[in-house]
């Protein structure tokens, strides 16, 4: 079963099983996968415009896994964000 979560901004879908979910992605072809992705970090960077630093690891999930569409400099920005953020987090 797929529920969605319509609590405004953290809107999403749960999925009842892990497999589930699995056979949802991989019924979309690639490239719709890509855009997808690539909505959702656009979407965190409008809702968290002064609040980036605490979404870089899911922007740079999101950006690398939309791949080509992505724009390459901001995907690798994120994640070298994101590496740095687990590097401190590490370190506490």
């Amino acid at each position: 079963m797929v529920f969605s979560t319509l609590q405004r901004p953290e809107a999403g879908f749960q999925f009842s099983h892990e497999l589930v979910r699995q056979t949802v992605l991989s019924d979309l072809s690639a490239p719709r996968r890509q855009q997808i992705h690539l909505h959702i970090a656009e979407v965190i960077e409008r809702l968290y415009p002064n609040a980036l630093k605490d979404h870089v690891i899911d922007l740079a999930h999101h950006l690398w896994q939309a791949g080509n569409a992505a724009d390459v400099d901001k995907t690798v920005g994120y994640l070298a964000k994101a590496a740095e953020s687990a590097l401190a987090q590490k370190r506490v």
